[in-house]
């Protein structure tokens, strides 16, 4: 009797010992992927903004490019941080109407929907994290830029100021 409750009490101990193990494995993880996260954006250009009808630069943050369709569909998704400094530069092939969401994205944005003339046509502020809700730019835009939110605010950038990359 005593030996079979012996083995049972070493049963219970292993199994939430095991229990206990694979969730600190689980918060590492997750640790290690917001770090990744906030430290993953590598730069490969700027963006100046600028006001309207003027040369005079407001501001300019370090961009990661998302040109390719796999860039583009992934975009900030899963990020748990994004450094005030950066944003995201989307390049589309053409100038459309265009359609954002906030699936999947746990930050919340300014979306800034660019035309040809790198004037920016659109502002969505302070968008809601992992929203479904489409974000139009209502007029026809090639570009899109994403940053914290609150940077447009901040820095005054309005629509109908320009962009330089």
């Amino acid at each position: 009797m005593k030996r079979g409750s012996l083995w049972l009490g070493l049963n219970f101990i292993i199994i939430v010992g095991s229990i206990i193990l694979f969730q600190c494995g689980q918060d590492q993880r997750r640790s290690h992927n917001t770090t990744r996260n906030a430290l993953g954006f590598k730069k490969e250009g700027e963006v100046h903004f600028l006001k309207a009808n003027s040369n005079q630069t407001l501001t300019k943050i370090d961009v990661e490019i998302a040109n390719t369709i796999k860039e583009r569909n992934q975009g900030l998704m899963y990020r748990d941080v994004m450094p005030d400094s950066m944003g995201m530069l989307f390049i589309f092939d053409n100038s459309i109407v265009r359609s954002f969401w906030m699936k999947n994205t746990p930050v919340a944005l300014d979306i800034l929907f660019v035309n040809d003339e790198k004037e920016i046509v659109k502002i969505h502020p302070n968008t809601q994290p992992y929203s479904e809700d489409p974000l139009n730019s209502h007029r026809a835009a090639r570009y899109v830029i994403e940053v914290n939110a609150g940077f447009c605010d901040k820095y005054q950038i309005l629509e109908g100021h320009k962009v330089k990359f």
